[in-house]
């Protein structure tokens, strides 16, 4: 069964589309899929929340047990939870003039040390790799 074409919002446009579909992944990326106005902003909530607290464990020296060490554990506060899980297909996330994303994004996902994001694109819109390099996709 064809779906039939996905519609875009005014925000998104064709090429950032395809920037989406090519974003190389990393094994810690993490997808917020979800249909529009069934919780997403909600799920962010929780996701963001998970990981600060597992940053102020490592802060703190309760658990590392990934080793990694985090982000350093700064306190991290922000005014909407989409600062640290943008929505993926939106132009203005992306760099203009190449496929990367906007340097705001990539700086507030450097703070976190972890990549979230929130989509309402199709499966087949989303990056692929390997299985051993997908993100987690709630």
């Amino acid at each position: 069964m064809a779906f039939p074409p996905m519609p875009l919002l005014p925000i998104s446009s064709r090429d950032t589309i395809n920037k989406c579909k090519s974003l190389p992944l990393r094994p810690s990326d993490i997808f917020i899929c979800s249909y529009p106005k069934s919780g997403t902003t909600w799920t962010q909530h929780i996701v963001l929340s998970l990981i600060l607290a597992s940053m102020r464990q490592r802060k703190n020296g309760e658990d590392d047990s990934d080793g990694d060490g985090g982000s350093g554990g700064e306190d991290i506060d922000y005014d909407h939870v989409s600062e640290f899980a943008p929505f993926f297909e939106i132009d203005a996330h992306w760099s203009s003039n190449s496929s990367s994303l906007a340097e705001n994004v990539r700086a507030n996902h450097d703070r976190l040390g972890q990549r979230v994001f929130n989509t309402h694109l199709r499966w087949e819109m989303l990056p692929k790799r390997s299985a051993q390099e997908l993100p987690k996709k709630l």
